[in-house]
């Protein structure tokens, strides 16, 4: 298919070493006519000790109950770099993708839908965990919705998971840039908490892409739909 402009540009966050990975994504997104750029993830395994001390455990440890291993800082840096590269390159918005994504042959009619429904959002997610909204859904192609979540109050701690898909605007960027350093939740939370930042967020219902059909690189992930069950 041939490469469509309308749509936003594509940042896969991908471990440079995923080849199979990278194969496998990169099909898909040509099938769909999406132009690409892969970003280099930042491997948890190799941090520098500078940034383990730079760090905030002890804010995710009394803030949300636990703590962070080096695969979810690893992560969370890996998303802050996408948003430099959105403001650096002076995007109006870009599609974030983890390099895990599963993308629904419906991606493109929906997105383009979505788009032109709401064209003044900042945050859109593609995938995402259970979340509440308004009342009032915007109809999309092939029985799709649009919907716009909701603020829960300043104090709760009721959050959206999921960073494996989303797409973020040029004041979205900056926004979650000003909350990303020091370094001190997943890049679920920083996205997920919308009493924090505050965006414009929107989601398509169901979600359009999916994930879950290859092992995760963050073991360990102990909150949200991260939960593993240990037998």
């Amino acid at each position: 298919m041939s490469k469509n402009d309308n749509f936003p540009h594509v940042y896969v966050i991908s471990l440079p070493r995923h080849h199979e990975r990278r194969t496998l994504i990169s099909n898909q997104l040509n099938r769909l006519g999406f132009n690409f750029d892969f970003v280099d993830g930042v491997d948890g395994t190799k941090l520098d000790s500078d940034i383990l001390e730079k760090t905030d455990l002890n804010f995710c440890q009394k803030k949300f109950g636990h703590s962070m291993n080096n695969s979810e800082i690893g992560c969370a840096l890996s998303h802050i770099k996408v948003y430099e590269k959105i403001i650096e390159n002076n995007l109006n918005n870009a599609i974030i993708l983890e390099d895990d994504a599963f993308l629904l042959s419906s991606l493109p009619n929906v997105l383009k839908a979505a788009l032109k429904k709401r064209p003044d959002f900042e945050l859109l997610y593609l995938f995402h965990g259970k979340a509440k909204s308004w009342p009032v859904k915007h109809k999309l192609p092939d029985g799709y919705k649009l919907a716009r979540y909701r603020y829960p109050s300043k104090n709760s701690k009721r959050c959206i998971i999921g960073a494996v898909g989303y797409v973020l605007s040029q004041s979205g960027a900056k926004r979650l840039l000003e909350l990303a350093n020091p370094i001190r939740m997943p890049a679920d939370y920083l996205t997920g908490y919308l009493q924090w930042h505050r965006l414009k967020t929107y989601g398509i219902e169901p979600n359009c892409i999916d994930t879950g059909h290859l092992d995760t690189t963050i073991p360990g992930r102990d909150y949200g739909v991260h939960i593993e069950n240990h037998k």
